[in-house]
């Protein structure tokens, strides 16, 4: 059922957004982003199938009984098929979105699991790995704020 439904979003491009807007501003919806960070320091970013199609961090809405902890992990897995058990995430506050209010946690993972990325073909159009100094033009607000709070070694040392 979730691949017809990205697959109506996706078609739908604009009208995907207006949806999401409301579907988010009416059942206040929960969402986490997930700055995901290589032992060299880059950063994993995503384009989305649906939506804006901007690079941005992992993440998702939260279930209603789900902690954004648990959610993050969980959107992490299902995105890119990466474990991360809620003790690994180090909290960086929260990040304004264009309709919401999202908790924003930084994970630091080994190469290992680094090189099992695979994204999920329905969501996520396209992956890759970036220095913090080098974000791409256009990026969502989230990858500009991780971007911003990873640019001193005393907040990166404080993730590790």
């Amino acid at each position: 059922m979730w691949r017809a439904y990205y697959r109506l979003l996706e078609f739908f491009g604009p009208l995907a957004r207006l949806i999401f807007y409301w579907h988010n501003k009416i059942f206040a919806v929960r969402r986490v982003r997930v700055a995901i960070l290589r032992p060299n320091g880059d950063i994993l970013l995503v384009q989305n199938s649906i939506g804006d199609k901007k690079w941005s961090l992992p993440g998702g809405g939260a279930g209603r009984k789900e902690t954004d902890r648990a959610a993050a992990c969980r959107e992490v897995y299902e995105e890119l098929h990466i474990r991360i058990a809620p003790s690994e995430l180090k909290s960086l506050g929260v990040v304004t979105m264009n309709s919401y209010v999202a908790p924003l946690f930084a994970v630091r993972i080994d190469q290992a699991r680094a090189d099992t990325i695979v994204a999920h073909r329905v969501e996520i159009r396209s992956w890759r790995w970036v220095a913090p100094t080098n974000i791409p033009e256009g990026a969502q607000k989230s990858v500009a704020h991780v971007s911003s709070l990873l640019s001193t070694e005393v907040k990166v040392d404080r993730m590790e």
